[in-house]
């Protein structure tokens, strides 16, 4: 499971590259899209009151147009009578008509008079004005000045109204007829949108004026059912195969219905160009953003790629590495305490190597001691045993006293001079006993002072850590600045866009504003995501350094128990040195005795049981003082090997 854990481990250099592209790739994305969506809506907006004004602009076109006739109509309602004469009235009818440029005709109709009509006109002879539209509608509605549906006319074929009204003392009807090409001809004009049109229908849904449709014809149905009894309004429509959305408002006046067709076609040409733009920004901002980031990865990966072949070079034992970044940043202060800690352990191997090699000289020559001192007391025991072998023969024969006391002489010098060599030996061992416990002190201090340089180490990486954060929330800042800037940008954007021509030098500046904040915006993003890396980099380092302290406790561990060990030795040595002190003066002590016993020979029967006695607490003595030395041989040969291990470990780094 381990091994498979590792495989799937991913690479600093890949976990930058994919966080630095999902932070460029998601703010821009939302970004792109929110802009996109809000143009769009904004564009569609646009549009849709575009195609309102000009309804409503054509629908005021009309009532300007057709409010003076009607008034005009309503005028001379009052003014002509029956007592008028015919001439009178013609006179006053051409009068009119020279003057009104959009009169086509005006016609009199009076009870028992012929039809008078400016300009005049003949009529085929079945013609009966009484019973023209015209003049029936005013007779139905005298109250009033009536409008009357438009119509073709027979002798230029041009689109005409008629407004009527009664005389107001009854005797007839007067008409006006006006020429609407001026009307038609500018709802025609009129473009909504990049391909749509308006319309001009009366109040059945019958075109009188359209860009596309032959005027009389009858509209579809969904327009009938949407518009009837409506005064204005929206809806959806299909006509083969091409949605249109249609704005209406009912004129007034005429009751006729003013119609704007916006093609869906050309809301989406337009949004499908914003979005174009906006994809091509969107390109180009990731590009680019790739570019910046691409240097700013490598001046991150380099350091910690040199740090890490310094530490695996530095964990096979390799101390002589160095890690050469000049940089004034916190890899650089990382360099440096990197190798200042290197050329301190450089300083405790050899200092503990000198030490190794005095102990392991030490252990040798205490080892050297003992065996001497072994072998010294191994003669005292036979010389014991051979001086209480003489007593026994003493006790046995007292004839060969003289030549007993004689070799009892011989062994007691022998005696004495070795335990006075076992004296010095013990001495020696004892100083270097001491010197070698001295070093294991140094060691045990020099590890605690590594100890002290890794945890300054490790607070050094973990205050970069803090001033990570720090970094990190003043870029968030700068980005949130960045932001608005480029709301405010796109704000100013779609105001310029509003205002034209003259809003154009304006539009170029507030582009190029967003521009720059979007690449703020990224930039501090690109930070952000930089400083997130250095912080997991930064805690990695301190559970290194934790680990490394680790170690070094345990190295101090081993030295103290190192040090318990020299502390046993010395004081078995400081031991043997008083009871080889003992057996020493004891010696001495039996030589002077000897003199007595040659002087006093015939003393020696008596003493003879007394001495057996002491000679037996003498052996064992001996014997006991054996047990010890072979026990400081013991204790000298562990020494020697804890020595020889510590050399091969050191023997391991290389400095």
């Amino acid at each position: 499971m381990k091994k498979q854990k590792s495989k799937r481990r991913v690479s600093v250099k890949v976990r930058l590259i994919v966080a630095f592209i999902l932070i460029l790739l998601l703010p821009s994305v939302t970004i792109g899209s929110i802009s996109y969506i809000n143009a769009s809506k904004e564009f569609q907006g646009e549009l849709k009151g575009s195609a309102l004004q000009q309804v409503e602009q054509l629908d005021t076109l009309i009532t300007r147009e057709i409010r003076p006739i009607i008034d005009q109509a309503k005028y001379y309602s009052t003014i002509i009578s029956g007592n008028w004469s015919e001439r009178e009235i013609l006179r006053e009818l051409d009068k009119y008509n020279s003057i009104e440029e959009r009169v086509e005709s005006v016609t009199v109709l009076q009870t028992g008079r012929e039809l008078m009509r400016n300009p005049s006109f003949k009529f085929e002879d079945d013609f009966d004005p009484f019973s023209s539209p015209w003049y029936k509608g005013a007779i139905e509605n005298p109250g009033s000045p009536v409008i009357i549906d438009p119509y073709i006319s027979s002798t230029n074929r041009n689109m005409m109204m008629s407004v009527s009204s009664v005389l107001n003392d009854g005797s007839g009807v007067i008409s006006i007829d006006i020429n609407l090409e001026t009307i038609t001809g500018l709802t025609k004009s009129i473009k909504v949108g990049e391909n749509g049109y308006a319309s001009l229908m009366d109040g059945n849904q019958t075109y009188l004026a359209d860009s596309t449709i032959e005027n009389g014809t009858k509209a579809h149905e969904q327009y009938s059912a949407n518009m009837s009894g409506k005064e204005f309004g929206d809806f959806l429509v299909t006509e083969d195969g091409v949605k249109k959305h249609i704005f209406y408002k009912q004129n007034k006046l005429t009751g006729w219905y003013v119609v704007g067709t916006l093609l869906i076609d050309d809301i989406t040409s337009s949004t499908n160009s914003i979005l174009d733009v906006t994809l091509f920004v969107l390109v180009i901002s990731i590009i680019v953003g790739v570019l910046i980031g691409y240097p700013i990865i490598r001046s991150i990966l380099r350091p910690l790629r040199l740090l890490g072949e310094s530490a695996a070079k530095i964990g096979e034992g390799d101390l002589r590495e160095k890690i050469d970044i000049s940089s004034k940043d916190e890899f650089g202060k990382l360099a440096e305490i990197f190798n200042k800690m290197v050329d301190s352990l450089q300083t405790v191997i050899r200092q503990v190597s000198d030490q190794s090699n005095a102990l392991a000289a030490s252990s040798e020559e205490l080892t050297a001691s003992t065996v001497e001192n072994q072998k010294a007391t191994g003669q005292i025991v036979e010389s014991i045993q051979q001086f209480a072998s003489g007593a026994e023969q003493q006790s046995d024969a007292a004839g060969n006293s003289t030549k007993a006391t004689q070799e009892m002489q011989d062994n007691i010098s022998m005696i004495a001079k070795k335990a006075d060599n076992a004296t010095n030996k013990t001495k020696q061992a004892l100083e270097e006993v001491q010197i070698g416990d001295q070093t294991i002190r140094k060691a045990v201090e020099q590890m605690h002072s590594i100890n002290l340089t890794v945890k300054s180490i490790e607070g050094a990486v973990t205050n970069l850590g803090k001033r990570s954060t720090d970094i990190g929330n003043i870029v968030q800042t700068i980005k949130q600045i960045a932001d608005q800037t480029n709301l405010l940008s796109l704000n100013a954007a779609i105001e310029a866009a509003r205002a034209g021509e003259a809003g154009k030098g304006f539009a170029v500046v507030a582009d190029e504003v967003r521009k720059l904040a979007e690449q703020s915006a990224k930039a501090t993003t690109q930070i952000a995501g930089i400083i997130g890396q250095i912080q997991i980099e930064t805690e990695q380092a301190v559970n290194t350094m934790a680990a490394g302290n680790e170690e070094v406790a345990k190295g101090i561990v081993v030295m103290n128990e190192a040090g318990q060990k020299f502390s046993s030795i010395r004081d078995n040595v400081i031991e043997v040195s008083n009871e080889v002190e003992e057996v020493s003066f004891a010696a001495r002590e039996m030589k002077h005795h000897s003199n007595l016993v040659a002087d006093s020979i015939d003393a020696v029967q008596q003493l003879t049981q007394i001495n057996l006695a002491g000679v037996q607490n003498i052996s064992a003595s001996t014997e006991e003082q054996l047990a010890s030395m072979e026990e400081i041989a013991a204790s000298a040969d562990e020494l020697s090997i804890m020595a020889e291990r510590l050399k091969q470990t050191i023997q391991q780094f290389k400095y």
